[in-house]
This record gives structure tokens, sequence and C-alpha cells, in this order.
């Protein structure tokens, strides 16, 4: 595994995550709102350490950082199996849609950000699918890249 790689690889899994959940909350009233869920989080964080809390238009892009850094890190774990980055960044995506579905409510989050109609479970899993096979392809065509002519025997 490629450090490099495997970050590229996390960062393009995040960059897209981030952009088809803007995308989808443009064009969707019932889109997932994980940005939400994030604010919260950092909001709860903030308070354990008995930091005041700051307005939305600062906890905003402070949510924003912490998503693109934890998921960059998350799926850059799709190197790890190498030739197969594209079948772990898939499993990544599911696993994580499927978290971000079903874990808020049990750890004590509101769950509305991922569950409020019909339709937000099906568009959470299919934004973090997207991302982890973002991230599996990126990786893939960078080992590609990177491989010597030699090592493609």
């Amino acid at each position: 595994m490629k450090l490099f790689n495997a970050i590229a690889g996390g960062l393009a899994g995040a960059i897209t995550l981030t952009l088809v959940q803007q995308w989808l909350k443009r064009h969707y009233t019932d889109a997932p709102r994980m940005d939400l869920l994030g604010m919260e989080i950092t909001r709860r964080k903030l308070e354990k350490m008995h930091v005041k809390t700051p307005p939305d238009k600062i906890l905003c892009p402070m949510a924003l950082t912490g998503e693109l850094v934890a998921n960059t890190a998350f799926y850059s774990l799709a190197a790890i199996p190498g030739r197969h980055a594209i079948a772990a960044g898939t499993i990544l995506g599911l696993a994580a849609g499927a978290g971000g579905v079903l874990l808020p409510g049990k750890a004590g989050l509101p769950p509305q950000p991922a569950t409020s109609t019909y339709r937000t479970p099906v568009l959470t899993v299919s934004m973090y699918l997207a991302a982890g096979l973002a991230a599996g392809t990126m990786i893939s065509l960078l080992n590609k890249i990177n491989t010597c002519p030699e090592e493609r025997l």
C-alpha cells in the first residue's frame, strides 16, 4: 500500500461525499443532512471540552473540516487490499451509508438527517457508496500509474 495513493483516494472519497451531499441538499427537500449531524457532533464535543459553542457560521466550517479529515482517513482504508481497492471502497461506502442511517439514533443523536422520509435513507447510502467508489477508483488508478512495467507482468 502506498501512503500517497491511500490519502489521495481517501480525499477523493471525502470530496465526492461532500459534493454529492451539497448537490442533493440543493435539489431535494428530503436530502440527507449529514452536515447538520456533523455540526451537532462538533457542538457536543466542544461542550464536553467546556468550550463555548461558536455561532453556526463558524461551527459549520469547523464541522466540515472535521468531516473532511475523518472521511479522508476512513476512505483511505480502501487502499489496504491493494488490487481490490474498488471492491474495498464499495464495501466501505455501503458500511458508512448503513452506519449513517442506523447509528445516529443509537448514539443519542437526532436520526432525522438520514431518515426524514422514505427516500432519505436510500440517498444517504447512495452518497456514501459514491464516495467509496470514488476513493477505490482513485486508489486503483494511482496504483496502476505508479506501478513499474516489470511489476505489471
